[in-house]
């Protein structure tokens, strides 16, 4: 049977119409009221945004391997909250998707919690998750995607920057008498100096016994400040207003300069002898922000900075009122820089430096402990601080990751002052020595990094006085004595030997073989 086309009768009247704008009438309830249960079932694309999350960083599988992958980053995520949904985007080939065209190694997924309040706490903890030596999570808001520009169109990929050949970095070693350079700053007469009859120079000169130095050059207006060397010489440092800048070779061309406002400190790690030799061999220095009197580092959340010399990046940025919690910088060196980690090999195929896998320290903010950084990524060992109650003072061993800390005695606990070692990255203590009745310590490291002394000095009595309100004004000590604690650390088993003095305690240093 074939359906007819329906066949209009024009004597038949024509329907009424029942809009209601016809009759003027308004429906005075809402979709909210005649709907309300279905509409509240809508998924709001704005709660989505604020209670999602992506990471990006994770691994690259195909599909054998994701429902692995889905169990491991699972775990993960449900530390945060037990209550989670993840999706993980696939390609054609049903590998996860890479995050991006520049790094195809590395995908992402979506995280979905509960509230938003979650997600921003899941946010701040996954971001910077190392999940192992080849992935970390990098972990924003679904919502901040809407804070990104559209990229522009005319970009441009930034064209490399042409080598800057300055010669042999170590040019001076080269010299047939071996004679040794030092730098001097100071002023004379400068005919036609727009700045007065004196301005400032520095020269840098040829040592030679016996004979008077040989110039190298001399500049004038070389640096605004101060000047310094680089632990083995390779670079001259010049400190202006805006930044830094390194000169080397034999005419002192300028290697590279850092751009970093008023900078007053800085301090080199210990091993950029290797920078021709190895590639991506993190070769830093510590910059730090000339005091400003009307916020000094309150507004300043990099004052303090980790650069690539080779690259000039920076690599990672303290506050100091973060850390100290005052305006006050402690102590110069700030960090302190491990020692060499590793040896050179037969075929001299691995090079021993501290900044490729070593670590770097600084106090503990708030103190009772002490930040160990990766120098490989520059984040927290373990993610946790090295926690050591009362401590005072700490130092590298100068040949192996083993620090050597000194914590006071806290009378409040009945705890003695405490003098120890541990290794680092496993955060052991491999011996502490406590003592009781002890004022003050200091530690000395021998040259090779086999034996630590450390001097005490020790007390019968303790008078505290105090005010009114009972804070302490004066501690006086009476009978005191002086120590020296020698520990061997050669083998497995560190012995110590507690050595009295019988005069009162001037200096200490070890003879240079140790």
């Amino acid at each position: 049977m074939v359906a007819a086309d329906p066949i209009l009768d024009e004597n038949v009247p024509e329907e009424p119409s029942f809009s209601d704008g016809e009759y003027g009438f308004v429906e005075s309830a809402t979709d909210e009221e005649l709907v309300g249960d279905i509409l509240r079932k809508r998924p709001s694309l704005s709660e989505y945004d604020h209670c999602c999350i992506i990471v990006s960083g994770i691994p690259i599988v195909g599909e054998n391997r994701l429902s692995k992958l889905k169990s491991v980053l699972g775990k993960i995520f449900g530390r945060i909250h037990p209550e989670f949904n993840d999706f993980y985007p696939v390609d054609d080939n049903g590998f996860t998707k890479a995050c991006c065209n520049i790094n195809i190694y590395l995908g992402y997924c979506f995280v979905e919690y509960p509230g938003s309040e979650v997600a921003e706490n899941a946010t701040a903890i996954l971001h910077g998750y190392l999940l192992d030596k080849n992935h970390t999570f990098s972990a924003n808001l679904f919502n901040d995607l809407n804070k990104f520009e559209k990229p522009d169109e005319d970009w441009k990929p930034l064209e490399p920057r042409p080598y800057n050949n300055i010669g042999d970095l170590w040019s001076w070693l080269q010299n047939e008498k071996c004679y040794d350079q030092f730098a001097v700053h100071y002023e004379r007469d400068a005919q036609g100096s727009k700045y007065g009859s004196t301005s400032p120079f520095v020269g840098v000169y040829e040592y030679r016994k016996g004979q008077d130095p040989v110039p190298v050059t001399e500049r004038h207006y070389w640096t605004e400040t101060v000047f310094r060397w680089s632990p083995n010489g390779t670079f001259f440092v010049s400190v202006h207003r805006m930044g830094i800048a390194l000169w080397a070779g034999a005419n002192f061309e300028r290697f590279a300069r850092y751009s970093h406002e008023n900078v007053i400190m800085l301090d080199f790690s210990p091993c950029e002898r290797y920078v021709l030799k190895v590639r991506h061999f993190f070769i830093d220095f510590l910059l730090h922000t000339h005091y400003r009197p009307e916020n000094r580092w309150a507004d300043d959340t990099n004052s303090l900075r980790i650069f690539d010399t080779m690259t000039g990046e920076m690599r990672r940025g303290f506050s100091l009122l973060t850390q100290e919690g005052s305006n006050e910088l402690p102590c110069w060196p700030y960090f302190q820089w491990s020692a060499d980690t590793r040896a050179l090999g037969p075929d001299e195929t691995y090079l021993a430096c501290p900044e490729a896998n070593g670590f770097v320290a600084c106090p503990k903010p708030g103190g009772n402990g002490i930040n160990v950084y990766e120098t490989r990524n520059f984040t927290l060992l373990d993610k946790k601080h090295v926690v050591i109650e009362g401590l005072r003072t700490f130092r590298w061993s100068p040949t192996r990751p083993i620090l050597a800390y000194y914590c006071d005695e806290r009378t409040s606990d009945n705890a003695p002052a405490e003098i120890g070692l541990m290794e680092i990255p496993s955060k052991t203590k491999l011996r502490a020595q406590r003592i009781f009745s002890v004022s003050e310590a200091e530690l000395f490291w021998n040259k090779n990094g086999d034996r630590l002394a450390a001097h005490t000095e020790r007390y019968q009595k303790k008078n505290i006085k105090t005010s009114a309100s009972g804070a302490v004004e004066e501690i006086k000590y009476t009978n005191p004595t002086s120590h020296i604690e020698i520990f061997d650390a050669r083998g497995k088993d560190i012995s110590v030997l507690s050595m009295p003095l019988s005069e009162s305690f001037i200096a200490f240093d070890w003879e240079p073989s140790g």
